[in-house]
């Protein structure tokens, strides 16, 4: 006779602050959970009854692929978070174990003060009301997966992905500082300015002041909360 399942956990996988940004941006009202076991965290939802193992790994890594990039648009210094081991919860208390090689990191890093909702709140967190877009929105969707890996290259697709849900560069600009888009874009695209990670190989001229990488996260950012907020 087969177990009856009480509860499926997924072992997160990370940095101890990069699970702690997850487990702040999951009001109470979410199907989804993070909660404590043993020494590790766990993500788990009543959605994974009757579930097949390989079959919860698949949800659980597409679920983190958009949520660690909407953290990553919160907090520029957040790091990936992946799935570890699947625990099943036997009815008698037992447990069977799905293992996955994994890596416990833990570092300190300074976190600021949280300005989104927390566990305990019922209102939607900002990450929550971005996943729930997404979910009816391909181009938001899109977006948050390219924030994962803040590169030149994915930064400028997110540009590229809203300046096109916008309907054009002309419409972009009415709620962006022009000359910042196009140091932001002349920059992305000038390999004079940085190097091989430019979008194209070719001998234009490098802006006066390039843009770095680090204000092209932050103007990027300022962008898709603009954007966002347009849509509800």
């Amino acid at each position: 006779m087969s177990k009856s399942y009480k509860r499926i956990l997924v072992q997160l996988v990370g940095e101890k602050l990069d699970i702690e940004d997850l487990e702040f941006c999951l009001t109470k009202n979410n199907s989804w959970r993070i909660i404590d076991d043993k020494d590790d965290k766990y993500l788990t939802s009543e959605e994974f009854k009757g579930i097949p193992n390989e079959d919860i790994r698949t949800i659980v890594d597409e679920f983190l692929k958009y949520i660690n990039g909407a953290v990553s648009i919160l907090y520029l210094d957040h790091k990936y978070v992946s799935s570890g081991s699947i625990i099943s919860i036997n009815e008698d208390g037992t447990r069977s174990v799905y293992l996955r090689v994994q890596t416990l990191i833990i570092r300190s890093r300074f976190r600021g003060i949280l300005t989104i909702s927390g566990q305990d709140n019922d209102m939607e967190s900002d990450v929550e009301k971005w996943l729930r877009i997404s979910s009816i929105d391909s181009a938001v969707k899109d977006v948050l997966y390219y924030f994962n890996e803040p590169s030149w290259y994915n930064l400028y697709k997110i540009h590229e992905i809203i300046r096109r849900d916008l309907g054009g560069k002309k419409k972009l600009e009415k709620f962006i500082n022009k000359k910042a888009l196009d140091n932001f874009t002349h920059t992305a695209q000038c390999k004079k300015a940085i190097g091989y990670l430019a979008r194209h190989d070719d001998n234009k001229p490098s802006p006066k002041i390039p843009m770095n990488i680090k204000n092209a996260r932050l103007f990027i950012k300022e962008i898709f909360k603009k954007w966002i907020t347009q849509k509800g």
